[in-house]
């Protein structure tokens, strides 16, 4: 399991160049919340720096149940005790590695190589990588904009940075207003060379950012694709216990890296999901205790998963050690 580019840094800073992070600085509030219903990550923090400016930073984040080739994030920005200039930094990330597992430090953990790093227009950005093993092409285009009370605010100055290079992005001068929000909405879209009826990679997530709605849009598409699944896999119990909850929590982690599978797609669940990079993200019997939650209910999907190891059977017979003869 390879990790893609990662679309999601958007660094702040005040015009002194003063980060607002909530692992730098003082925090006067934090809190993080998923969404299990409508699949969607909030997170809320009110920073303060050190010269006494407070800021809070609220993020809402959704990769798209109902297409599964765009994420969103939304990000609002509101100066609470002061007014004045504050930059952005919305960029892409190419140069990622496979390090979350300390066993696995000795093994090779950079599996990207660039193949094309430009700007598109005005907050667009076209990342483009190939897997250094197999050659997989994968193209990660983003959209950058930023409104206020719902107003598009596209004329905000927005420079390249990065251009040719495998992290790449704009930043754009904002100026805030004490108790005024902005919010920079941000919506990617992935392809890869194995998606099926694209031209190319790079064509195929162009396209699929320039029919992608904004922010709104997006969540409302996806919390409908979610009611539809929570229809057929949500699990109802006693409100005072925990029980449901759980079941439901693990229903979510089954669902995120199962719904959208299909033959197309040619996937498998990996021992850990999508939860970390553990196992490698190779697929072994585990999988198996996911057969039947999925079988009662949407029983292609798990036809396309025993269909994935079917097509691998002979190559793993292969890779298998030869069976040792008992001795005399």
């Amino acid at each position: 399991m390879v990790n893609i580019p990662n679309w999601l840094p958007s660094r702040l800073h005040h015009a002194d160049g003063t980060p607002l992070d909530p692992d730098r600085g003082r925090l006067q509030a934090y809190q993080q919340e998923l969404d299990l219903r409508r699949g969607l990550l909030t997170r809320s923090f009110v920073h303060e720096d050190p010269t006494g400016r407070a800021t809070r930073i609220t993020e809402r984040r959704l990769v798209s149940q109902a297409a599964r080739h765009l994420a969103a994030l939304q990000t609002s920005i509101e100066a609470l005790n002061w007014s004045g200039d504050l930059q952005v930094r919305s960029t892409v990330d190419g140069d990622v590695a496979n390090t979350g597992v300390a066993e696995y430090q000795h093994l090779a953990s950079r599996h990207l190589l660039l193949a094309t790093a430009t700007e598109l227009g005005p907050g667009l950005i076209l990342l483009e990588t190939v897997t250094s093993q197999s050659k997989i092409r994968i193209a990660l285009a983003t959209r950058t904009r930023v409104h206020c009370s719902g107003v598009s605010m596209d004329t905000a100055p927005m420079d390249a940075i990065g251009t040719g290079s495998m992290i790449i992005g704009h930043q754009l001068q904002l100026a805030l207003t004490a108790q005024t929000p902005i919010t920079v909405e941000k919506v990617a879209a992935v392809a890869s060379s194995r998606d099926r009826a694209i031209s190319t990679p790079a064509e195929a997530a162009c396209f699929q950012l320039q029919q992608a709605g904004d922010f709104s849009e997006l969540l409302l598409a996806h919390e409908r694709a979610w009611m539809q699944l929570w229809d057929d896999f949500g699990v109802t119990a006693a409100a005072a216990s925990p029980t449901g909850l759980a079941l439901n929590l693990h229903t979510f982690h089954v669902l995120q890296a199962t719904a959208g599978a299909s033959i197309d797609l040619d996937a498998g669940i990996a021992a850990r999901g999508l939860h970390g990079e553990g196992y490698r993200g190779h697929v072994f019997w585990d999988e198996a205790f996911v057969y039947p939650l999925l079988t009662l209910r949407r029983p292609q999907l798990t036809s396309d998963l025993v269909a994935y190891r079917y097509r691998r059977l002979d190559a793993a017979r292969a890779a298998a050690p030869p069976p040792v003869c008992p001795g005399p």
